[in-house]
């Protein structure tokens, strides 16, 4: 009988002292192209994400750390924490802080930068040897394996919050992404040889008709009727060789 009680004992203590599993549950965010979104997650940080951006974040956050997966652009304005860092990882890199206000892009194709505004950031990459750390006006990119910093001013990168387009010697390659988004709309470049043509302006809240280097035209009688605008950019050797760019179509789900 003894054996049998101390059996069952056993048993209803172990049942009594298991901890139920917790699964953390994530939500992602992809903000469509010509629009913008912000944000506050549970720990009181303020994220804004531009347009094209994918962010997956945990609904709430752990007691060890805060961690955020990010995909396009944001600028992150990081509550205080000092017993939990905050941590943005993309496909190369991984930005840690305690709190802090920084802007963080990282895309297909280009290079990971990093710009601080407030604060100091602990920037690092897999297979690179250095850890720099960042502070106020100071830039980072990431490509190749490599990382490279400069002083700049952080207001530049992050003028895309206030509806500016800034471009400073960017080639019509790097530009043609960025109007996509920017505008949602599907540009097409007929003649490649202007794609690394450079242009410079700065435009605040601009419809793409009245960007200095789009000029509006008559579609030409082969292109489809469904597009409903074209342009061309402005640059000397592209006159007479169109960008078209019209409305991008849903293609549903």
């Amino acid at each position: 009988m003894s054996i049998l009680s101390a059996a069952w004992l056993y048993l209803r203590s172990d049942k009594i002292t298991a901890e139920p599993i917790v699964t953390t549950r994530f939500v992602q965010i992809e903000v469509p192209f010509g629009k913008k979104q912000k944000l506050i997650l549970s720990d009181g940080t303020t994220i804004s994400l531009n347009s094209g951006t994918k962010l997956r974040y945990p609904e709430k956050f752990d007691a060890a750390k805060r961690e955020v997966t990010l995909d396009g652009e944001a600028f992150f304005e990081v509550s205080k924490d000092p017993k939990r860092p905050f941590i943005v990882q993309t496909k190369n890199t991984s930005t840690r802080v305690l709190g802090t206000r920084f802007n963080l892009l990282s895309r297909p194709g280009q290079s990971d930068m990093l710009t601080v505004e407030e604060g100091r950031v602990q920037f690092t990459a897999a297979n690179c040897p250095d850890t720099l750390i960042l502070k106020a006006n100071m830039q980072s990119s990431y490509a190749a394996g490599k990382m490279k910093s400069s002083t700049v001013n952080s207001e530049l990168s992050t003028a895309w919050m206030e509806g500016q387009l800034i471009f400073d010697n960017k080639t019509i390659k790097q530009v043609i992404p960025e109007l996509e988004r920017w505008y949602n709309v599907k540009i097409t470049c007929h003649n490649t040889a202007i794609l690394n043509d450079q242009v410079r302006g700065k435009f605040k809240q601009a419809s793409l008709a009245s960007v200095y280097m789009i000029s509006v035209l008559q579609p030409p009688s082969n292109i489809p009727s469904k597009i409903r605008r074209s342009a061309y950019i402005d640059n000397r050797s592209a006159k007479n060789n169109p960008v078209y760019a019209s409305p991008k179509l849903s293609t549903g789900g």
